[in-house]
């Protein structure tokens, strides 16, 4: 089919060659059957099964209530209803404040940093936008009493 001279092919260095299998991703290994197979016991022994939410994990009634009343409109809900949703709300929002984790020192010096840094910012741009608006209104006044 083609006719090559290989004696002229090793002089000249402008030959590439491939010596990997076709269709193989480069940087990935040809793995064994061996290999796999044990990869796929270990995936399947190791696999955590699903836990089913004992009596104390499920939902409490309270919570049920108030997501479904939460779906409701105001106009349709009884004086009872409304009651009963926001005692929840409040109790539920109380529970989150008292129970806030606590920032670490460190998380709080960078936060008051960062906000320090946000502030100097912001007051060095409206600054400036603030002379620049001044400065304008001068000209135009000037230039209107010159008329």
């Amino acid at each position: 089919m083609f006719n090559i001279n290989y004696s002229e092919i090793n002089r000249s260095n402008k030959f590439l060659a491939h010596h990997g299998v076709l269709g193989m991703r480069w940087g990935k290994r040809k793995g064994s059957s061996h290999s796999k197979l044990i990869k796929k016991i270990t995936k399947n022994n190791f696999k955590q099964k699903p836990k089913t939410p004992t009596k104390k994990e499920s939902a409490h009634e309270d919570h049920i209530t108030k997501e479904r009343l939460k779906k409701k409109h105001v106009r349709t809900m009884s004086n009872d209803e409304i009651k009963t949703l926001t005692t929840r709300l409040q109790l539920e929002k109380t529970l989150k404040d008292l129970t806030k984790p606590e920032v670490s020192k460190g998380k709080k010096v960078v936060g008051d940093l960062l906000m320090g840094v946000a502030k100097q910012t912001v007051s060095a741009y409206l600054g400036k936008a603030v002379t620049t608006g001044i400065e304008t209104v001068i000209k135009v006044a000037i230039k209107q009493l010159k008329k």
